[in-house]
């Protein structure tokens, strides 16, 4: 992918858009995520997904991916959601 058409497709800054071209060169970490997702029964939505929250995507900066375990999204009319990072 070329960073215009990231910032195309996910209508995001150039910045980040570079960001994310020069990640994806390197698909090591990418495989790495993806044995842990599997590993812990995670499940994965994309902001390109219908399932993606619509409200989510109004934000400035909304999240590219999000990441759930427990039933489908589409199954709630209210949702809770924990935001961050641990290590």
């Amino acid at each position: 992918c070329t960073t215009e058409q990231i910032i195309e497709l996910f209508q995001i800054s150039a910045k980040f858009a570079q960001v994310i071209v020069q990640g994806l060169k390197d698909r090591s970490p990418l495989e790495a995520e993806l044995v842990l997702i599997e590993r812990h029964a995670i499940s994965w939505v994309t902001i390109i997904d219908n399932a993606y929250p619509p409200l989510l995507k109004e934000i400035e900066y909304p999240p590219l991916v999000l990441y759930y375990r427990g039933a489908d999204l589409h199954t709630f009319t209210k949702n809770i959601a924990v935001i961050g990072s641990r290590k």
